[in-house]
């Protein structure tokens, strides 16, 4: 079983930046409900580790929505607080399961208004080519259960939004 990625210096340089979901077992996004999710972070501060977080997708019809939150470093994983008035009642908490860049895998722990799972991402703008053959090859690579990976899905099925 693999353990969170915890080195915290590490994910405060390797995982700003934007990042495109690629697989992923998160049920809104295996249905289609939000298509071509993304998500930016952006360094806040180094320690204790915080970062501005900031979820794109398009809904059914097309149109891009965001989801903005706060992410605060508790030891070995993220506390998320939505922003503005929903932070007081919307949070939830995920862990870097693997950071190997270009290719990060997030954990997320299900809440009373989210499920648990995993996304596999890929930074924009990376050769998204060899990503399936790699997480394959050895899912531990980049921090992935077996069961984990045996439910994901490749989201490059979803035809994309015109």
């Amino acid at each position: 079983m693999s353990e969170p990625f915890d080195d915290v210096a590490t994910i405060a340089r390797l995982l700003p930046g934007r990042w495109v979901v690629k697989a992923t077992n998160l049920p809104d996004l295996v249905s289609g409900e939000r298509r071509d999710p993304a998500v930016s972070f952006e360094l806040v501060r180094e320690n204790p580790l915080a970062l501005a977080e900031y979820r794109t997708y398009r809904d059914p019809e097309g149109r891009e929505r965001m989801v903005a939150g706060g992410d605060r470093w508790h030891g070995d994983g993220f506390t998320w607080r939505a922003s503005g008035i929903r932070g007081l009642l919307v949070r939830g908490h995920w862990e870097v399961a693997g950071l190997r860049d270009p290719v990060a895998v997030l954990r997320f722990a299900p809440s009373p208004v989210t499920a648990g799972g995993v996304d596999v991402m890929i930074r924009e703008g990376a050769d998204a080519g060899e990503l399936r053959r790699i997480v394959a090859a050895d899912p531990r690579v980049v921090g992935l259960r077996l069961h984990e990976f045996a439910s994901l899905t490749w989201l490059d099925h979803l035809p994309p939004h015109d």
